[in-house]
C-alpha cells in the first residue's frame, strides 16, 4: 500500500515540476497577475467597507478570482498554443501583451479604489486621471467608441 502511495506521490510531482518548467518563461507574468489580481480584490473589498459600507461578500469574492484565473489561463493558453506551434518568441511576445493590458486594467481599477477611498488626494486622483486616459475621451472616435459601449453596457 505504501509503494502505490509513493509512486502516486512521485508522479504527482514529476508532472507538476514538468508544468512548471514548461510555464518558467512566462512564470513572472503569471506571479505578477496573480499578485494584481489580490490587490485588486483587496483594495475593492477595503472600498467597499469603509465608502460603501458594505459587508464582505463571497459573490463578489468568488467573481474577482474566477475573473482572475480566467486572466491566468488566457495567458497560460496563449502561451501554449504558440509555443506548440513551434513559435516560441511570438508566444512571450503575445503572453506579455495580454500580461500587460490585464496588469493595466487591474491596476486602473486599484487607483480607482483608491481614489474613492482617499477623495482629497490629489496624487491619486491625478494618477487615476493619467491612467484611464481622461485626456482623450476628446477623440471624436474614441468619443463614439466609449457611448457604443455604454449603451452595449445598458442593454444587458
Amino acid at each position: 500500500m505504501n509503494d502505490v502511495y509513493y509512486n502516486i506521490k512521485s508522479v504527482s510531482a514529476s508532472a507538476l515540476l514538468t508544468v512548471i518548467s514548461f510555464l518558467n518563461p512566462i512564470h513572472m507574468d503569471i506571479l505578477v497577475i496573480c499578485i494584481m489580481i489580490v490587490g485588486n480584490f483587496f483594495f475593492g473589498w477595503w472600498e467597499s467597507v469603509k465608502v460603501k459600507e458594505e459587508r464582505f461578500k463571497i459573490d463578489k469574492f468568488t467573481k474577482a478570482m474566477s475573473e482572475g484565473l480566467v486572466y491566468v489561463i488566457l495567458v497560460i493558453g496563449v502561451y501554449i498554443v504558440l509555443k506548440m506551434k513551434g513559435i516560441e518568441d511570438k508566444a512571450l511576445y503575445c503572453t506579455s501583451v495580454i500580461s500587460y493590458a490585464v496588469i493595466y486594467f487591474l491596476g486602473l481599477n486599484i487607483l480607482r479604489n483608491l481614489k474613492s477611498l482617499y477623495p482629497n488626494s490629489r496624487v491619486l486622483a491625478f494618477l487615476y486621471f493619467c491612467g484611464s486616459l481622461e485626456f482623450t475621451k476628446t477623440l471624436p472616435l474614441l468619443k463614439k467608441f466609449l457611448s457604443y459601449e455604454s449603451e452595449q453596457q445598458t442593454k444587458k
